[in-house]
Formats: structure tokens, sequence, C-alpha cells
């Protein structure tokens, strides 16, 4: 109702949702997106995890009009990647990349630069690593951020540990 009351006040015809679990309870979402597509709203593009992604998904997305994803690999380091508790591999990165690849899924990712203890070394690792996985998937568009930590967090609490303060606002 909320939807359908937003969509008459603005003539949206498009959304997303910038949750990396959107796919978490896979017929949930397709609930969701049936009746966002019986309200004629449209969701080009979704954020989810690389471990949620299979064909079968895939071709359902398609079917309602998704036409892009963004998973985030956030550090292409393995050992920056271990440190974040991705809860996924880079092993898993590559064998779903290769399913979007397949499936001829435009993909986004991104990865964070300069994470807390991450060295140069690491930093060029993490680029090196995310470039190299163009050769699995072509359309791969990527994107690079600069950390900033975020308080009463993991990597939050390691900047202040590592002698950095805590921001005042």
């Amino acid at each position: 109702d909320k939807v359908t009351y937003i969509k008459k006040m603005t003539g949206i015809d498009k959304m997303t949702f910038c949750d990396d679990e959107f796919w978490i309870d896979g017929n949930r979402s397709l609930v969701l997106l049936e009746k966002l597509k019986q309200v004629g709203i449209e969701l080009p593009f979704i954020r989810i995890r690389f471990s949620s992604i299979d064909k079968d998904m895939l071709k359902e997305l398609k079917r309602f009009n998704v036409n892009s994803v963004a998973c985030g690999l956030e550090s292409g380091s393995k050992r920056i990647f271990k440190l974040m508790n991705k809860g996924q591999s880079f092993e898993t990165v590559e064998k779903k990349l290769k399913v979007l690849d397949d499936e001829k899924m435009a993909v986004n990712t991104c990865i964070i630069l300069g994470n807390p203890t991450e060295r140069k070394e690491e930093m060029i690792e993490s680029v090196r690593y995310t470039l190299g996985l163009r050769k699995i998937n072509k359309s791969l568009n990527i994107a690079s951020f600069v950390y900033q930590p975020i308080p009463s967090t993991v990597f939050g609490n390691l900047v202040e540990k590592e002698g950095f303060k805590k921001p005042d606002n």
C-alpha cells in the first residue's frame, strides 16, 4: 500500500534496495518483486551477496527486469579479506562472477583501500586481484573507496586501538 501511494504521488516506476541480504530468503524476495511488478515498479538493480548467486536466481531476477547486481568484494588482499570476516572466499567470488558472466547479468563491485593495518603492498594486491577478475567477467564494474572508520564496529575499534582518535561528532 505504501509503495502504491508513493508511486501515485511521485510517478516513480523504478526503485532499488541497498541491502546485501535482499536475497537471503529467495521466496520472500520473489513475492516482493511480484508485488512491485503488479503496481508497475521495477528494480533494475539490486545488491546481493556473491554467495547468494545461482543460475535459477538470476533467471528469476531477469523475469522481473533486474539487469544489474552489486556485490561487495571489499578487498582483494587475502589478509584484509580474512580480517573483514566476509563469510565467503575468493574462490566463491570467482565462481559466482563466472555464473553472472554466463547469464549475461551486469555486475558491480567495490574495494575499500586504507583499511586498518592495511599496508601499501596489500592495497596494490587488492587492486591487482580485483582488476584480474575482469578476465572472469568482462562486464565487471569496479569502484574503489577510501576506508572511513565507523565507531563501535570491529574496524572502528581497531582504528582506535591503533591510536587514532574518535571523531567528536
